[in-house]
């Protein structure tokens, strides 16, 4: 589910506001793609990939538009594209847990990759391809809440290309992760999994990096059109994550109806031609083809 902080306040100049979900995904493109907020992208991605701040020379945000002059016009796409010091990166913030994020985000990837790429280009011309990925779900069976993938030889752990990188930062993790010593990236982890007030302070003490960020939170939390597209994102995102559950539900319930009834037909028709032991054997296998978990199949049986 998506889930703005509703009982986060902000107050300033006297008025109490409700401070906005630093990981919905149109306010984080909003405050990395303001001009103004360029050292807070910089620290971010310093982070990330582990480098120092001033190791980062140029970044050139290239889909900084976020919001259309009238709520009903259509939002283009929430993910940041950028051009740094020779490397193409993409960053996108995903709220809802989908089975096939995996492959999206290959598939991203691949084009990204691809795309500036002309006839008669060399391969070798191909830039260095970066795709980072917030996600407020667990994405692995992991302890660690940032994973790093690139391409490996299987047994010699040898490196194909520096060219392809993707990153997966699981939040959930990140807020159950306790160090003796704040590492740079959890710096920005705590900032996404704000959740009060006294959250947003703490975080804000780190820093002048993350005091920016969070006064930075709170002057888009006053702007009333920045509200308005983030509560209207936020209701969007809500009905589709609504939309999924309950075509995942419907999905199971026809599994569960289409495999008793198949199963039933098929272990009674083999169990008559070849035996109950052989019937029986068939009936839970088309079961378990149909999706059917094996305490259902024992109580089917058992019927």
């Amino acid at each position: 589910m998506v889930k703005l902080n509703k009982e986060i306040h902000c107050t300033i100049g006297g008025i109490i506001m409700e401070l906005l979900s630093p990981k919905l995904d149109i306010i984080f493109k909003k405050m990395f793609s303001d001009p103004g907020n360029q050292p807070l992208l910089t620290d971010f991605l310093s982070c990330v990939l582990d480098v120092q701040p001033e190791q980062i020379q140029k970044i050139v945000i290239e889909n900084s538009e976020i919001m259309p002059a009238n709520i009903g016009d259509k939002v283009i796409r929430l993910d940041l594209m950028l051009s740094m010091d020779g490397k193409k990166i993409d960053i996108e913030m995903q709220c809802i847990s989908d089975k096939a994020y995996k492959d999206r985000v290959l598939y991203y990837w691949a084009k990204l990759y691809t795309r500036d790429i002309k006839v008669g280009d060399k391969y070798s011309d191909l830039e260095q391809t970066i795709s980072i990925n917030i996600c407020d779900f667990n994405m692995f069976e992991c302890e660690e809440y940032h994973s790093t993938f690139g391409i490996y030889e299987k047994e010699r752990n040898e490196q194909l290309t520096d060219k392809f990188r993707i990153d997966f930062l699981e939040l959930p993790k990140a807020r159950k992760y306790k160090s003796k010593q704040l590492r740079r990236l959890e710096k920005w982890m705590r900032f996404f999994n704000i959740k009060s007030e006294e959250d947003a302070d703490m975080v804000a003490k780190i820093d002048k990096t993350m005091a920016q960020a969070v006064m930075e939170l709170r002057e888009m939390s006053q702007d009333e059109k920045t509200r308005a597209f983030a509560e209207a994102r936020e209701a969007y995102l809500r009905d589709e994550a609504s939309a999924l559950n309950s075509a995942r539900d419907e999905g199971i319930k026809e599994g569960r109806k289409e495999g008793i009834k198949e199963g039933r037909k098929e272990g009674i028709k083999e169990g008559r031609k070849e035996g109950r032991k052989e019937g029986i054997d068939i009936a839970m296998e088309k079961m378990r083809l149909f999706g059917m978990s094996e305490e259902e199949i024992k109580i089917i049986l058992s019927l």
